[in-house]
């Protein structure tokens, strides 16, 4: 095993992943693409979920200043929860990636098993349910007596167990940076859709580590997300169970013997002794103006679908459309009300998020805070396009240049960094997805496309455009126009 510090994770995880981590799918992609986690059958029981549910709830411009929906009785309230973080919503002939997500998951390999846990007056202790996305169903597993510090006063908990294992064999040494970006995506996403449906906040006492081991969490494995919440009604219950057969994964064999470093960065995003966040509420005051520039029938469901589905295949043909002041500051209002309406994640409020503006749309083209106030630089538009072109992952990406509206970066504070305390690497990762998540739901509902990428050259731009800190993720985003056919699966 190769002994990592936090400190060379940093680095590993960035400008330096080419010489130094195992990565196959950006050494030889054909041979990634053959390889996958081991696939298996297995009959189960299985808990069907309703499926007769609301396309409508709530319009969005209600949603992000804190109102919530009369969603129907708990097995609704659920049944909506779940389809909307994890189960597939849209098939998209056309589109390279065949089942959309609630949140982007890497070549669609789902990287986090989700659990519910339920308190009913019929069991002595809290029962837990595995979540099947692909039967939109909940495999029962028994019940847990150490779970029951996990829900506290509440009685029902949603939570997301991270596989590093599953995209191993794809991104090797960096799965647990992946993983954990997507798994803050998953963590706002759930937070939203709870607060919704009018769950509310349950005094919790969980810890990570107590977590991995009620829940039985393997090698390559550990709770990365765990949302206790008190739901409307007296007596839970899920249903009755019917046999089915269900697909099962398991990791592939030498793993460890073909990426030495995975065990040691993987344990370095795992849950520690610390208690986890396991809250719903509010936590910031919203920055940004609102103009009312977002269509105020737009239901906050059909921005969710908006933000799942898939513009063209690949995601990438675009539409040149000049945007105007008030889309922007349309779009940071929304965006920072929806970061004002979930409850904070551990290390967030370290982080920094900059808007790097690419076309001319009411104000200069450069970069700015997240209340769109400039920031200075020693750069004139085009160097300043120009570094951002630079430092792009692939070709495809630096000719739809034209297309972009903004970039969103992510910063979080190098070490001994003076304004604020330095927030650990899988803290950084998981709050970073969860604030770009917010960001993806603000720039649909104006009907932007967002794709968070992670670049692997972030030291250019942290150069070039002088962030205070280190690039943990960004957001790409623009308008696309959409031409696939799609049929819902739900």
């Amino acid at each position: 095993m190769h002994r990592v510090k936090e400190s060379d994770a940093w680095v590993l995880g960035s400008y330096r992943r080419l010489e130094s981590l195992v990565v196959p799918a950006f050494t030889d992609y054909r041979l990634a693409a053959t390889r996958e986690a081991q696939r298996s059958a297995a009959r189960v029981d299985l808990v069907a979920l309703e499926t007769d549910l609301p396309r409508d709830l709530l319009p969005f411009r209600d949603f992000v200043h804190g109102a919530h929906a009369s969603a129907g009785d708990f097995a609704v309230q659920l049944s909506l929860v779940l389809r909307y973080l994890a189960a597939p919503l849209r098939y998209e002939p056309e589109n390279l990636y065949f089942v959309h997500r609630a949140v982007p998951s890497p070549r669609c390999l789902f990287p986090c098993r989700i659990l519910v846990v339920t308190r009913t007056t019929a069991a002595d202790a809290p029962v837990v349910y595995a979540y099947h996305p692909n039967h939109h169903a909940l495999e029962p597993l028994g019940p847990r007596s150490r779970l029951g510090a996990l829900l506290g006063d509440g009685n029902v908990a949603v939570i997301g167990v991270g596989q590093f294992w599953m995209l191993a064999d794809k991104y090797g040494e960096f799965s647990p940076f992946v993983l954990s970006l997507e798994a803050g995506m998953l963590r706002a996403q759930a937070d939203h859709l709870a607060r919704l449906v009018g769950w509310r906040r349950a005094d919790s006492a969980a810890a990570g580590k107590a977590l991995d081991e009620a829940l039985d969490c393997g090698a390559l494995e550990t709770t990365v997300f765990a949302i206790a919440a008190i739901a409307s009604g007296d007596d839970i219950e899920v249903g009755a169970a019917h046999r089915a057969s269900v697909a099962t994964w398991r990791p592939t064999a030498g793993l460890a013997e073909r990426f030495p470093r995975l065990d040691t960065l993987a344990h370095l995003f795992g849950a520690d002794a610390r208690p986890m966040d396991v809250q719903i509420g509010t936590r910031a005051p919203i920055h940004g103006s609102s103009s009312a520039r977002t269509d105020t029938a737009i239901d906050v469901l059909e921005v969710m679908r908006r933000r799942t589905s898939g513009n063209d295949k690949g995601g990438w043909a675009p539409a040149i459309r000049i945007t105007d002041r008030a889309l922007l500051d349309q779009l940071m209002h929304d965006f920072n009300a929806l970061r004002s309406q979930r409850f904070a994640l551990q290390g967030e409020a370290s982080l920094s998020v900059y808007v790097a503006l690419l076309n001319r749309s009411g104000y200069p083209i450069g970069l700015y805070d997240d209340r769109l106030q400039a920031v200075p630089l020693p750069l004139d538009e085009r160097q300043f396009v120009r570094a951002l072109q630079g430092a792009l992952p692939s070709r495809d990406f630096r000719y739809n240049m034209a297309a972009f509206v903004l970039s969103v970066l992510i910063v979080a504070p190098a070490a001994g960094h003076a304004a604020s305390k330095t927030p650990g690497i899988r803290d950084a990762h998981v709050a970073a997805g969860a604030v770009a998540q917010d960001f993806c739901l603000a720039a649909a509902a104006q009907d932007l496309f967002a794709r968070p990428v992670r670049m692997f050259q972030e030291i250019e731009l942290e150069t070039a455009w002088r962030l205070d800190g280190r690039l943990v993720y960004q957001i790409l985003a623009g308008f696309n126009r959409s031409s696939n056919l799609a049929m819902e699966l739900l």
